[in-house]
């Protein structure tokens, strides 16, 4: 007898996505000089008008359950100083588990509009009808990668970036360039291949915890759009007490016509 999803089933998940958001904005935020003679460098180029279609998996792995959305991300504005905003659209999304699936409610029609600087690091992120759930649900799984300089493939860098409410806690961010995909029937354009570690100490119900984070990702080599992202997330404090896992994956497909 399959088991119906409960309200609390729909909501526990995103109970602990609060502390996964944290870890993806310091991903965001590193920024380290590197050696002058590596080659390869990494910029987000925004163009008035551009649309992507993607589809995101999240998987909790306390309850056995995952969230599937899929979004439409359309660039409405880039301004004569580089800051551009983005808007993405939640076509739907539902919640999978037990055998049930169930239409996340309020989440359809909901509109995620994000500011970026000229770097095209984000700097604003607000939610446009309903609750701002989605709007962190995707921004868990959405990782970013800023280089201030180039960076040659084999090579990793790390910093410390402050995180938290008050910023008065640290991450350790590594980032990895793997490789360069050239375009081929499985990759829509050239792609940068990173992977991105994150280390964390938060605080939790009974003690600190540490949390872990480790993604690899796909970035259009011209523009830095995101292609592709695989990752996963460990030591993310539940309201109750302890600590539960989440892994992700993210896919872009082409836009409707």
């Amino acid at each position: 007898m399959k088991r119906v999803l409960s309200s609390n089933d729909r909501v526990a998940p995103l109970r602990a996505i609060g502390l996964a958001a944290g870890i993806v904005a310091a991903m965001a935020c590193l920024s380290r000089p590197v050696a002058a003679q590596e080659s390869v460098t990494l910029k987000r180029v925004f163009t008035a008008g551009e649309t992507d279609r993607y589809t995101t998996i999240i998987k909790f792995e306390q309850n056995a359950m995952e969230a599937v959305l899929v979004t439409t991300e359309v660039t409405r504005e880039v301004k004569d100083d580089g800051t551009a905003v983005v808007a993405t659209t939640v076509d739907s999304i539902v919640l999978r588990g037990r055998g049930s699936e169930v239409p996340f409610p309020g989440g359809s029609g909901q509109v995620l509009l994000s500011t970026y600087d000229k770097s095209g690091k984000p700097v604003k992120h607000e939610t446009v009808g309903g609750g701002g759930d989605v709007g962190m649900l995707l921004n868990v799984a959405r990782p970013s990668v800023f280089l201030d300089k180039p960076l040659k493939v084999g090579e990793t860098i790390k910093d410390e970036v402050p995180v938290g409410p008050d910023k008065s806690r640290k991450a350790v961010v590594a980032v990895t360039l793997l490789g360069i995909d050239k375009k081929s029937a499985d990759t829509p354009e050239d792609c940068l291949r990173f992977k991105v570690v994150t280390e964390r100490v938060v605080p939790g119900p009974n003690g600190d915890i540490k949390s872990t984070s480790e993604v690899m990702v796909r970035l259009g080599k011209d523009n830095g759009k995101l292609v592709s992202a695989e990752g996963k997330m460990d030591g993310i404090p539940m309201p109750g007490g302890g600590s539960t896992k989440l892994s992700y994956t993210v896919t872009r497909t082409p836009a409707k016509k």
